[in-house]
């Protein structure tokens, strides 16, 4: 059996993917309910911690940007440039399946 997903807020367990909201840190990756990231953390600024989530509709968008920025301009950039941009494709990329791996997938859907 898997170990709970425990909220970083309020230290109590995630029962689903619905209220799962995943954010970053440097190179962790931290579970929060929607209520605890609401009102913690939705709105605020920090150099360390990124303001909006992993996971759901605006980080896999954020993947599929990336990814498309890097698919289009690789005719016209020069190799530095297309380096710097499929950099944040992958870093993008990364996030998003490392924290669909960790937390989404132990999570049931509803």
């Amino acid at each position: 059996m898997n170990k709970p997903v425990l909220c970083n807020s309020c230290k109590k367990p995630v029962t689903s993917r619905r209220e799962l909201v995943t954010t970053k840190s440097i190179f962790k990756v931290y579970p929060y309910h929607d209520e605890c990231y609401e009102k913690d953390l939705k709105g605020k600024k920090s150099f360390l911690l990124d303001n909006y989530p992993i996971n759901g509709l605006s980080g896999t968008l954020s993947v599929i940007l990336s990814f498309l920025l890097m698919v289009f301009l690789y005719p016209v950039l020069d190799t530095i440039q297309f380096g710097v941009i499929a950099l944040l494709f992958l870093i993008t990329g990364f996030y998003r399946i490392y924290s669909f791996v960790l937390y989404e997938k132990v999570l049931p859907a509803k």
